[in-house]
């Protein structure tokens, strides 16, 4: 990767993987995809950190899990300071925050922490402004399926959207700053969104439908009107949203980018990778470390250095300057 491009990622459940198996994301884990030093290998400058919790965790325990999440990501960062091998490879690390700290991002490793699932706020508007308070700068409303504030996918045959609290919470995102994520929605709450948001949407982790038909991907017309509300689309590398046949290489990542950029612009998608919450990456992306293959994949495919640069990193980090309080 070259050493002045600016590599955002959309979406990875590092702080789950790490809590889940009793470690700390910023020590080297063989058995994870992600670490702090690959982290760095990679060439990530701005990584969006989910704070995710399985349905075993529901109601106050989804809530005291993200908490966990949270302070796991906090302790993690001054670890990281701390040791002097670390922080000489960087040139800062910390939280985004506010607009001004995406473009501290470049050179150095910060973090952006989004809520995957809206049952961590507990059906509570207050509950979701103390998490701003905390440092959380974006809310995926659903993980597939229902809850307070919306139906997820796994839920489409209802055909039920946002529900009164779920448009509260759009528009009080909005109003903070805070990214409304439409990855694991149902199509009908997706459309919901699109009405209802007065800010750029974003699919931090979803793939195109045309390519591959999963639930989870994107129909041309859900693409183009992430598109049209100025926002961007992260690339998931799950395997089976981006091949039918699962069977994913680096090509079938670079065929999404490309047909998305074709479809609605290149300046509408992104790396959405999904790392430590996918078992089985693309061949030849097995972990972040592997990032800057992209670099040459894309060139291959006769993308210039501009348009490699835009889905790298420059496209997210304008939209996480468009919408983040100032």
């Amino acid at each position: 990767m070259h050493p002045d491009l600016f590599v955002v990622d959309g979406h990875a459940d590092t702080l789950y993987r790490a809590l889940r198996r009793g470690k700390r994301w910023e020590e080297p884990d063989a058995e994870s995809q992600t670490d702090l030093p690959r982290f760095v290998r990679g060439g990530v400058n701005l990584q969006v950190f989910a704070l995710f919790s399985d349905p075993a965790h529901r109601g106050v325990g989804f809530a005291v899990r993200a908490l966990e999440m949270i302070n796991a990501f906090f302790r993690g960062i001054e670890g990281a300071r701390e040791n002097p091998t670390l922080a000489s490879s960087l040139s800062g690390i910390g939280c985004v925050l506010r607009k001004g700290d995406v473009e501290r991002a470049r050179g150095g490793f910060w973090g952006l922490l989004s809520i995957e699932g809206g049952e961590a706020i507990g059906g509570s508007v207050d509950a979701l402004e103390a998490y701003f308070r905390f440092g959380v700068r974006a809310m995926g409303l659903v993980w597939n399926h229902r809850n307070e504030l919306a139906d997820g996918v796994a839920e489409a045959e209802s055909g039920g959207g946002l529900t009164r609290l779920g448009r509260e919470v759009v528009r009080r995102m909005n109003e903070w700053g805070m990214l409304v994520d439409v990855s694991h929605l149902s199509e009908t709450g997706f459309w919901d969104v699109v009405r209802c948001a007065k800010a750029p949407i974003y699919a931090s982790h979803s793939n195109a439908r045309r390519l591959c038909n999963h639930p989870r991907n994107l129909s041309d017309d859900q693409l183009k009107a992430v598109a049209d509300s100025g926002g961007v689309v992260g690339i998931n590398f799950c395997d089976y949203f981006l091949v039918d046949s699962g069977d994913a290489n680096v090509d079938h990542v670079i065929d999404h980018i490309a047909y998305i950029s074709d479809l609605v612009g290149i300046e509408h998608v992104g790396l959405g990778t999904d790392y430590d919450g996918i078992e089985t990456p693309p061949v030849g992306l097995e972990d972040v470390s592997k990032l800057p293959r992209l670099h040459g994949a894309l060139e291959e495919r006769g993308f210039d250095e501009s348009a490699i640069r835009a889905v790298l990193g420059e496209n997210l980090a304008r939209l996480y300057q468009a919408v983040l309080p100032a």
